[in-house]
């Protein structure tokens, strides 16, 4: 904790950036919020369509999966429209948890040791040399650290190097928070479909009782034969 009783640096110690810190920023990290909405749209798209098309050539026209699946009628479009939205959640759901991946290898301990010797036998100035990286913006690890050893050469506080950590932890939370905002909306959307293909479903019973009964439905005779 005491970064004070680091040794200053020797020119014959220094360490050099490129073997210290990975330079090589997965691709993973460098796709932007906005990337990563189009792609699992694309992707929402194309595997809700094909799977709805796939059930309706397969599924029995009389049964229940078949008339919910039916892409001649409007109600189709309520089951597809569904599926839509659940593989578009879930594409954003897999490219995020490899992004995790890709951070958590840019966050290991081993970094944290390299950052440890860098300061402890070059000082914090060749540490913060070394740390301006682009892999550094990408590692949660590495910002905080970097942030830390800018703010620390400036003024050394322990309270103030707590502070920054926290806000930099806030600041993290709500990046997280917001890559998800789509699927938050996702997970209230789905149920009012549900809802509105339920009307439909009843809708469509209700239309189809008249030609159930059969004959006159005006005669009580014949809509009683018809119930039995």
């Amino acid at each position: 904790r005491d970064l004070h009783s680091f040794p200053t640096r020797r020119s014959s110690d220094l360490l050099t950036a490129d073997t210290e810190f990975p330079v090589r920023v997965p691709v993973m990290l460098r796709l932007s919020d906005a990337t990563i909405r189009v792609v699992a749209a694309i992707v929402g798209v194309v595997t809700g369509v094909t799977c709805s098309v796939v059930i309706y050539l397969l599924a029995d026209a009389s049964s229940m999966t078949g008339r919910l699946f039916n892409l001649r009628e409007a109600s189709g479009t309520i089951p597809v429209f569904t599926l839509i939205l659940f593989f578009w959640g879930l594409g954003v759901c897999v490219i995020r948890y490899f992004r995790a991946g890709a951070a958590k290898r840019l966050s290991t301990n081993t970094l944290l040791v390299r950052a440890i010797d860098v300061a402890r036998h070059n000082g914090l100035d060749r540490l913060a040399m070394n740390l301006s990286t682009p892999a550094s913006e990408y590692s949660p690890l590495l910002r905080r650290i970097r942030n830390l050893t800018t703010h620390w050469s400036k003024s050394p506080s322990l309270q103030d190097a707590d502070i920054l950590l926290q806000q930099q932890l806030y600041s993290d939370e709500e990046r997280v928070r917001a890559g998800y905002s789509l699927v938050r909306t996702f997970i209230w959307a789905l149920p009012v479909i549900g809802l509105l293909g339920t009307v439909a479903g009843v809708a469509v019973a209700v239309g189809g009782f008249a030609e159930f009964l059969g004959g006159d439905i005006e005669d009580v005779a014949v809509i009683k034969r018809s119930l039995v």
